[in-house]
């Protein structure tokens, strides 16, 4: 779904709610109805009231804290961190979307989580072992994270300029410990 789709939905949420709100203070204003009716109303109101907020915290709530929006994995070497996004939009299942940021020293990735630059990465869309096309521009966007604490999970964005074909799109990444202990020197 799409965020403009979502912000449509939960503005009708809204406005349903005004109006069950409008409606349940004319209804208990009345004090000739039935305590049936005024509980039935206020049973109805509460579970319009818990959905719409349950809507409102969705779409508040950055997309990290969700582990259905993994999209891949990430790993860090020497020399910085490589992102492996599984799920890519418009591209055939099984393609893997690489995108390396290179730092020139050991794996710091959590400087970079600043949610307010875009860096440039080197990148490439890979179908299989050794079919690989290396992009021509690529950029990542970093979510804001934790400093001085190292990520389980990163998201942000990216977009990747090849030589007839531009993606673009929001990924999630789970840390991928390494097979071997990473020594850099």
């Amino acid at each position: 779904m799409s965020v403009h789709a979502w912000n449509q939905l939960v503005a009708q949420y809204f406005h349903l709610l005004h109006t069950a709100v409008k409606l349940m203070i004319e209804i208990l204003s009345r004090p000739q109805l039935h305590d049936f009716i005024r509980e039935v109303t206020l049973r109805r109101m509460t579970a319009h009231f818990r959905f719409v907020l349950i809507a409102l915290i969705l779409q508040v709530c950055p997309s990290s804290l969700f582990a259905a929006d993994i999209t891949g994995w990430f790993e860090t070497d020497c020399s910085g961190v490589t992102f492996h996004i599984m799920k890519i939009d418009a591209v055939p299942v099984g393609q893997e979307l690489d995108l390396q940021l290179r730092t020139g020293y050991a794996p710091q990735v959590q400087l970079y989580m600043t949610g307010a630059d875009w860096f440039d990465v080197e990148s490439q869309l890979c179908s299989g072992v050794g079919k690989c096309e290396e992009a021509s521009s690529a950029k990542v966007w970093l979510d804001k994270g934790k400093r001085g604490e190292f990520p389980s999970h990163i998201s942000g964005k990216y977009t990747v300029e090849f030589r007839e074909q531009h993606l673009e799109g929001h990924f999630e990444v789970k840390y991928r410990k390494p097979k071997n202990l990473i020594i850099c020197e």
